[in-house]
This record gives C-alpha cells, structure tokens and sequence, in this order.
C-alpha cells in the first residue's frame, strides 16, 4: 500500500490507476484468503491520504467494462475493493472532517448547516457503489457504517437515513434496483452494528417500520439474501432498543486457588453470600419494561426459524441468541419456549433445523 499511495500522488490519476492495478490485484488476494480486517492494518492512514483516496475512487467510477469477467482480468475490481478499504480506514481519523477539507478553505462552506464538500464526495461514491453486484456493494457499506457514526456527522447521517428510507419506502412500488436494495439493507444493518444508542435510538422505529414491511414484500419473498438481511438488520434494531446488561442468571466462570481448599470453611461462606446477592439480583431483573417494538422483532426472528433457506434460519437463530442475554430470566423462557414450538410433529425440516439452531445459541 506504501507504493500504492506513492503512485497515486502523481499529477496524473489515471496514469497512477493503471500502475496501482497489478499492486490492488494482489492486495485484493490476500483480502480473499485473509479477511479484509487483517490486511487493512498495514494500510496507511495518514491525514492527507483522505483526499488522495477519495480522487481516486472518483476516478475509478468511470471505468466501464462489458463484462464482469473483464472487470476481474482487468483489475478493475480488485481496484475499487482496496481504494474502498482504504476509504474504510481513512474516515476513522480523529479529527473534523471538515478541517482536512482544503475546499472548505475556498470559503463558502457554512459548517453548521452544510456538509463538507469531501464527505458528500463519500457519500455519493459508497451510495453509487450500493447498487453493485459485486463486493464492492459490502465494502461501501462498512465505509458509510464507519463515516455516518462519526460524533461530527449528524447532518451526514439524517441525510443517509432519509435518502435510505425512500429507497426502502419505493419496495411496494416494485420500482428499486434489487442490487440496490440490497446494498442499501446492508448498510443500515452495518450502521446498527458500530452505531451508538444515542445516536440510532432516533431513527429505530422508522427503520424497524420500514424493515418489516419490506420482509412482507414480494421482493422479498424472492430473494433470500434480502431476507437475510432484513433478519440481521432486525436484530440489530432490537439490541439497540434493549439496554446492554449481562444478566446474573447466566453461566459464571470462577477461578480456583489454593486458598479455596486451604479455607474450605470460609469459601463455602463466600459462595452462599454470592448466591444470595445473585438471587437479589434476579428479583430486580423482572421489573424490567420490555419495548414493544422489541417483542415485534422477536416475532419475526421466530418466523425466521421457519424460513426455508439456512441463511435465513443461521441469522434469525443467531438473533435470538443475542436478544435473549439482553433479557430477563422470565422473559427468557418464554423466549425458549416459543423456540421449543417448533419441534411439534407438525413442523417441517426446516422449523426442527432452525430450533436446533436456536437452542444452540441460547446455550452459548
């Protein structure tokens, strides 16, 4: 990436684009067999390295190839996949956006109502590359999961969930792109996996009503993958609504040392006084008040047990799990019991596949 970013500062960017292809080639590699999170430590990160990407990206949009396939042999791809996990990178910098901005020096800029020239730049990339088949479509994703959850984007982040809102909102007009579509699913369900309470708590419910619509819509009846999706999104927007908390009725590691044996008498005190703060604390647990939108989500997350592709059946499964320890006991094993259902005679494959799946995950 030190060559990379050596090459892309030339004068001329679309020279340094046709260097940069064979390195990009091979980085994008080592993301296939390595993970995208392990090579992007070795990426550079430096302040004035954000422009740079970004004119790059810029540049890359206006390749056009007439096949996918050529796309790969060229390069092309690989290109834009390790610019965007630059970008990824890049929009963690600890500082203002707009104060590493050298348009807003022109003047013009009113940083308290508008956004900066560079992150609308971001935006309009990643949002163009939402509608990709290929995997540039998840990269953009996590580049606007990272950048709209910066504290100095806000008026970045209502924009997104507005532009995102008319996207899902057109679904019952049968009038989006499903690539598009996808993208965009992904993407908010990237956002409420890095986002903060305090900042998604605003836009939950009307994410969560746009969600379940759509997982009623014939598009999605279609197409597993967007259910997926919705599925984790979903879930996400449930640990949002529900307070983090580790429940004292779940399993507790201890460790062992030789004073345990040596005071026997006075670890068995110990452990019966533990116990009695455990039980206090259990009773407290159930004056907890349960959202409704919470119960909704646990709701489609059952029938998601049901659903007939495995993809489906793992992320419901997997949601279950993780709203489950958010829970109190009670609440829990009503949880379960629901999930026990589905292993009636009169269930499917699918429904004994999706319990198992969830009765693991709760015990974990």
């Amino acid at each position: 990436m030190s060559i990379v970013r050596s090459k892309a500062s030339q004068p001329d960017v679309t020279e340094a684009l046709e260097i940069v292809k064979p390195l990009c080639i091979i980085i994008y590699s080592l993301v296939t067999v390595c993970g995208y999170k392990s090579v992007i430590r070795f990426f550079p990160h430096q302040v004035s390295d954000l422009e740079l990407a970004v004119t790059l990206l810029e540049k890359s949009q206006h390749w056009s190839s007439g096949t996918s396939l050529r796309q790969e042999s060229t390069g092309e791809m690989e290109t834009k996949c390790v610019l965007l996990l630059w970008m990824y990178i890049l929009v963690l910098i600890p500082f203002d956006l707009s104060t590493v901005d050298t348009s807003v020096v022109e003047g013009g800029f009113d940083n308290g109502v508008e956004i900066s020239p560079l992150v609308v730049k971001i935006l309009e990339i990643s949002k163009g590359y939402l509608s990709s088949a290929g995997p540039m479509r998840r990269i953009s994703g996590l580049v606007l999961s990272r950048l709209l959850t910066r504290p100095d984007m806000p008026k970045a982040f209502n924009s997104f969930m507005r532009w995102s809102h008319e996207v899902l909102l057109s679904v019952a007009e049968e009038a989006t792109d499903h690539f598009k579509l996808l993208g965009v699913v992904e993407a908010l369900a990237s956002i409420f996996k890095v986002g903060t309470r305090k900042i998604l708590l605003s836009v939950a419910f009307t994410t969560w009503n746009n969600s379940s619509l759509l997982m009623k819509s014939g598009t999605a009846n279609r197409s597993p993958l967007l259910r997926k999706f919705v599925v984790k999104l979903s879930q996400r927007i449930g640990l949002t609504c529900l307070p983090h908390r580790s429940p004292s009725w779940r399993y507790l590691g201890h460790t062992k040392s030789l004073g345990v044996h040596i005071l026997k008498n006075t670890g068995e005190q110990s452990h019966s006084s533990v116990h009695g703060i455990q039980d206090a604390e259990c009773v407290e647990e159930e004056d907890m008040d349960i959202p409704e939108i919470v119960e909704e989500i646990i709701e489609l997350l059952l029938s998601g047990l049901r659903d007939s592709d495995t993809v489906v059946r793992w992320s419901a499964a997997k949601g279950i799990g993780r709203m489950t320890a958010c829970l109190t006991s009670s609440l829990s094993d009503e949880v379960l019991s629901s999930v026990l259902e589905l292993f009636s005679p009169g269930e499917e494959d699918g429904s004994w596949h999706g319990g198992c799946l969830a009765a693991g995950r709760v015990g974990s």
